[in-house]
């Protein structure tokens, strides 16, 4: 039997995000290797902001050390599902780094949208419209 890991997944709980803690099993799907890939893949808005409705659908871990999400690449057990895919919890899809509302922070985030990994670009506008813990909020 695998160990449990804890990660932290953002959740709405009325206007705010908020977090909590649940185990994950570490054999339930590929991960996202962080180790050697370098930072992870970066995103930006394109078009308006928007805020998440759906509960427990935004997975998220923030810094404002510098614009890469270097530093918060370990703190949650993503797996790899591309935009498009199938998907159950926010860990299911591959995180992207964006840029909070305030620029000094940036979120290393993924977004499962009714079942359904987001795309970066939804995903960056995502961070911009919704009030995130990893973004200093």
């Amino acid at each position: 039997m695998n160990d449990y890991a804890a990660a932290m997944l953002s959740r709405l709980d009325g206007p705010f995000i908020t977090s909590m803690a649940i185990g994950l099993c570490g054999a339930c799907g590929s991960t996202l290797d962080t180790g050697s890939a370098g930072p992870p893949a970066a995103a930006s808005c394109p078009s308006t902001p928007t805020s998440v409705a759906e509960p427990e659908s935004v997975a998220s871990d923030g810094e404002n050390v510098d614009h890469t999400c270097a530093f918060v690449t370990g703190g949650l057990a993503w797996k790899t599902g591309a935009p498009g895919s199938a998907c159950t919890t926010p860990l299911d899809c591959s995180p992207v780094c964006c840029t909070c509302s305030d620029p000094n922070y940036h979120a290393l985030t993924s977004w499962c949208a009714h079942g359904v990994c987001a795309a970066a670009e939804a995903t960056a506008c995502m961070v911009l419209g919704t009030t995130l813990r990893a973004c200093g909020q």
